[in-house]
């Protein structure tokens, strides 16, 4: 995809994002998003065939964008999670606007928690420990839902960090260090 269609096509998901926000997506149509993104109707329809396409796409693809930047070839140890955690903090940084959008959505708003959370998967470290463990597995839900809120308050400018000290507080504040037996 040329860069023109990607700004053009992301310029399409900001505008539809921005509507959802205030307005039922039953109520929202392609000639608001394409005033709101300043495009032609036809141009919407080179990207997506509907307001619901739009809709389905642009979750499925924040959702997978996340997945997709946490299953690197990474450990289950401290330096996996650094890796992952890393590559989850720059997409969310160079995705603001968009996700800030999404997630105040009332479908997104719901589905943050669970997003971040899908994307981090567990570490990977659920496959690693048994299901009798309840301190193990009470310290790893503890440690992703902690993680999920001070990403989502950093998303939204309440915890002011930059990348480098937002990682090395996620990592100082894990209560389970698969490097350690």
């Amino acid at each position: 995809m040329t860069i023109q269609r990607e700004k053009t096509k992301r310029a399409i998901e900001v505008a539809f994002l921005s509507l959802l926000c205030d307005t039922p997506i039953e109520k929202i149509t392609v000639r608001e998003i394409a005033n709101k993104a300043q495009i032609s109707r036809n141009t919407f329809y080179t990207h997506f065939t509907s307001v619901y396409d739009l809709k389905d796409r642009v979750m499925d693809g924040i959702k997978s964008s996340i997945a997709m930047r946490m299953e690197h070839d990474s450990d289950v140890t401290q330096l996996g999670l650094k890796t992952s955690l890393t590559a989850m903090i720059t997409y969310l940084y160079e995705n603001q606007e968009l996700l800030r959008l999404f997630f105040q959505t009332q479908e997104g708003n719901f589905q943050l928690l669970s997003v971040i959370q899908s994307g981090i998967t567990l570490w990977r470290l659920r496959a690693h420990i048994s299901q009798s463990d309840t301190a193990a597995n009470v310290q790893i839900i503890m440690s992703v839902h902690g993680m999920a809120g001070i990403l989502y308050h950093w998303l939204y400018g309440q915890i002011r960090l930059d990348q480098d000290q937002l990682l090395t507080a996620l990592l100082s504040a894990v209560r389970f260090h698969p490097d350690q037996p």
